[in-house]
């Protein structure tokens, strides 16, 4: 709670004598409810009788929904506020989790539901929530970068328990009651949701259009360097939890790897974030070079101390990459347009997921050749950055 409070106090002018604290404790209990079991879902439909290849093509479905729906919750949260979008997100993703619950195998009308539900509640959620996130920061660049850092701390000190949480529910009780129990938990983020009502959550001036949103130079560095990170992010996040599952086959197994990274970054996070603007391109070339290098030197080993040190390493050298990143892109939402930047920014991701997806559906060894992409990408993301960063000092020189 501590941490929370040092949230608040960061960002917001006596944000906890305000509604606006309620709005942060409805996504912090919406952190904990997907938390619970987020990382599970792919070996959920794993043991629902799906292969690896008909998970890839779900993932694949879910990410062409996905793409398109950002810009129904761009329109939506400029029309009925942000805190209705994230409540409708919330309404969504209970109605992906009790699909899940019934679904059986080869019922592709049903998975093709659940993946326009999971669209719906990931699009409305994060568009409309980085938003917020955006427009209720400080406008000071001084403190942007940490209060990207704490917000990183404040999600990861969520995380840390409730995948063991989740992972306890999955073994001494059953699939049906870890759902509902998230199921409950998300509900229950919507009543102080609900409830706050003292600040303005629409955008209050108009929005611009992709062309001249992307005319200027900030903005396509930045979300070229999103679109190559996301691709790291979809392997990480998915491909990764289930081929430790496949390789040791335990639940446990799966539930240390939020653990592992939550317990050796969430500290970290916040002084990650005090990283000066300058030095910020620096550290994300870096850190994804060492990222690439982890990637290739996990298809070389068979050890259990060797994968789960290498998340260790995944997991901070993460830090120097998304919160630079994220303080860059939300910095410059100050000055571009918030609500679009939350947009694009969740659409260039989940279009990068789509290309992924598309390409591990036409192989057969869905792994290596994800982990090979997911290197490839952070080593053009490498590429791009110095040669920017070269660039840059040769203008300046002249």
């Amino acid at each position: 709670m501590q941490l929370f409070h040092l949230y608040h106090n960061n960002r917001f002018d006596k944000l906890l004598h305000s509604d606006f604290a309620l709005f942060e404790f409805s996504i912090w209990l919406h952190v904990v409810a997907r938390s619970l079991i987020s990382v599970f879902i792919p070996i959920l439909l794993l043991t629902s009788g799906y292969d690896v290849g008909q998970i890839v093509i779900y993932y694949l479905i879910y990410n062409l929904f996905d793409v398109p729906l950002n810009f129904l919750a761009q329109y939506l949260t400029r029309r009925m506020g942000a805190r209705w979008v994230i409540a409708l997100g919330n309404v969504f993703v209970i109605g992906f989790f009790l699909i899940l619950n019934i679904l059986t195998p080869d019922n592709w009308p049903l998975l093709v539901l659940m993946a326009l539900f999971a669209a719906l509640y990931d699009s409305f959620y994060w568009v409309a929530h980085l938003f917020l996130f955006i427009k209720g920061s400080r406008t000071s660049p001084k403190g942007e970068g940490e209060e990207t850092g704490i917000l990183y701390s404040i999600k990861r000190f969520a995380r840390l328990i409730s995948p063991a949480l989740g992972a306890g529910i999955l073994l001494f009780f059953s699939q049906s009651a870890l759902i509902y129990t998230s199921v409950i938990i998300f509900a229950l983020s919507i009543i102080p949701l609900m409830k706050v009502d003292d600040f303005s959550d629409k955008p209050e001036t108009p929005g611009m259009s992709i062309r001249k949103f992307f005319s200027r130079t900030p903005e396509r560095k930045n979300f070229s360097f999103m679109a190559l990170w996301s691709v790291h992010g979809s392997a990480e996040g998915v491909l990764w939890p289930l081929f430790i599952y496949i390789v040791f086959e335990s639940i446990q197994s799966v539930a240390l790897v939020p653990i592992v990274v939550s317990l050796t970054s969430i500290v970290f996070s916040y002084f990650v974030g005090k990283i000066h603007k300058e030095s910020r391109d620096y550290m994300i070339g870096l850190a994804a070079l060492l990222i690439a290098l982890t990637w290739i030197f996990r298809l070389s080993i068979e050890n259990t101390f060797l994968f789960y040190a290498s998340i260790v390493f995944v997991g901070l050298f993460s830090l120097l990459i998304s919160i630079p990143l994220d303080s860059n892109i939300f910095s410059r939402a100050r000055v571009t347009d918030p609500l679009g930047t939350a947009t694009y920014r969740n659409t260039i991701s989940m279009g990068m997921k789509v290309i992924l997806y598309a390409l591990l559906a036409l192989v057969i060894n869905v792994f290596d050749v994800s982990f090979i992409i997911a290197a490839l990408s952070l080593f053009v993301l490498v590429a791009l950055d110095f040669f920017l960063i070269s660039h840059s000092s040769a203008r300046i020189a002249h």
